[in-house]
């Protein structure tokens, strides 16, 4: 039973910016089926009540996965297979995040302090595939639950742990080389997302998957449904394919507006400006290449 695309915002991103919250395969009533036990994905998701324009982000093992709040809505799922770890997995939140990336840690003057009637609800989740996400819905793995009192100040951390047992085997990223965010390491970074805004801008996917090699090959053991694709071919036929829009015309993001934040405990840089938007992009906003990139031997790959 083939499964439809879900998640590749962190899979294989490379065309726009939002995530499905569809749980993944199609249902199928055929008798033979019904016999098997379903396939499931854990995801993280958030539901928030009464934030107004204060904000909420979400994270699994350090790595940010979802927002909400701030004039965006109030419940937000995602597909975790691919950040999560063997044994005990992290599950964070930072209540009155920052209005920038690099500052979501850090907080906002303007959202200085809780409000009676805020409500957090964040989880882990297994859902079956092809079932719907959504607040209440599915197996809750970890939960993190807040109500808000007048006193509580704010930014807010919240977190959690939880034992998920054998998931996928330790990941690239958690090897990677340990950053810090000097200028030196800044400027390398950039030079490297430059160099793949280029090959991307110029529709060179062979290039790119080069240094896409172990996001790639994680994506078949994250998501077992898709182990007979073979990322780099549909990575490359993709964007060739996407490279014929009309639209297809470069964003030449001023490097003042990039907003380079560590996650995964320093292993990764995420990729993003201050608008919360991916750096390598297309004017329009319909095509943009998300990434987290991170050191192997001295060299930057992509890893997520």
């Amino acid at each position: 039973m083939r499964s439809f695309v879900i998640g590749f915002c962190l899979i294989v991103t490379y065309l726009t910016f939002s995530c499905s919250i569809y749980a993944g395969n199609e249902l199928t009533t055929n008798k033979e089926d019904t016999m098997v036990m379903p396939e499931t994905i854990i995801y993280a998701d958030l539901f928030i009540r009464n934030f107004k324009q204060c904000r909420v982000e979400l994270y699994v093992n350090g790595i940010p996965v979802g927002r909400a709040g701030g004039g965006m809505q109030p419940y937000v799922a995602t597909p975790t297979p691919e950040f999560l770890l063997d044994g005990e997995n992290k599950l964070e939140v930072i209540l009155g995040a920052g209005s920038t990336p690099a500052t979501s840690r850090l907080g906002e003057k303007s959202c200085a302090k809780a409000e009676s009637g805020m409500e957090v609800v964040a989880r882990l989740v297994r859902f079956i595939d092809g079932e719907m996400t959504g607040p209440g819905k599915g197996e809750t793995l970890a939960e993190i639950v807040w109500t808000g009192e007048k006193e509580d100040a704010f930014p807010m951390t919240l977190n959690t742990t939880a034992d998920l047992g054998k998931q996928f085997g330790e990941w690239k990223w958690q090897t990677a080389e340990k950053l810090t965010l000097d200028e030196a390491t800044i400027n390398s970074a950039i030079e490297f997302i430059q160099m793949i805004q280029d090959n991307y801008s110029k529709c060179n996917p062979e290039e790119i998957v080069k240094f896409a090699k172990f996001k790639h090959e994680e994506a078949v053991r994250s998501y077992p449904a898709y182990g007979d694709i073979d990322f780099n071919e549909m990575f490359i036929e993709q964007l060739k394919e996407m490279s014929q829009h009309p639209q297809w015309k470069p964003d030449d993001l001023p490097r003042e507006e990039y907003d380079l934040r560590l996650v995964a405990d320093g292993r990764m840089i995420e990729t993003i400006s201050k608008e919360w938007r991916p750096i390598i992009r297309m004017s329009d906003g319909n095509f943009g290449y998300p990434m987290m990139i991170g050191r192997i031997d001295g060299k930057w790959q992509i890893l997520r």
